[in-house]
């Protein structure tokens, strides 16, 4: 039984890599197809992918002016209009 590419790449991800994935998962190539071109097993690129999405995704968000002190913040949401400074100082006053 075969568990993917022997011959993987099993080093760190180096920036070069990660561009290089970007562009051909941009340009809808298969995961074999940039497997292929970065030497690295079908299951490091889709687990790569994966990480690269979520952290993006973790990233989302609008930038708001706090309603209480007005520097621009990362809000998580329509919800969210307090920045963590004074989110903590009105958490205190509880």
């Amino acid at each position: 039984m075969s568990w993917g590419n022997a011959t993987a790449n099993r080093s760190r991800w180096t920036d070069a890599e990660i561009s290089t994935l970007n562009r051909l998962y941009e340009q809808k190539k298969s995961a074999a197809e940039i497997a292929a071109a970065l030497g690295r097993s079908e299951g490091a690129i889709y687990q790569r992918i994966s990480a690269l999405c979520k952290s993006t995704r973790q990233n989302k968000g609008r930038v708001r002016p706090c309603m209480c002190c007005g520097l621009n913040f990362r809000s998580e949401g329509f919800h969210n209009r307090l920045c963590v400074k004074c989110r903590r100082a009105s958490a205190d006053l509880y």
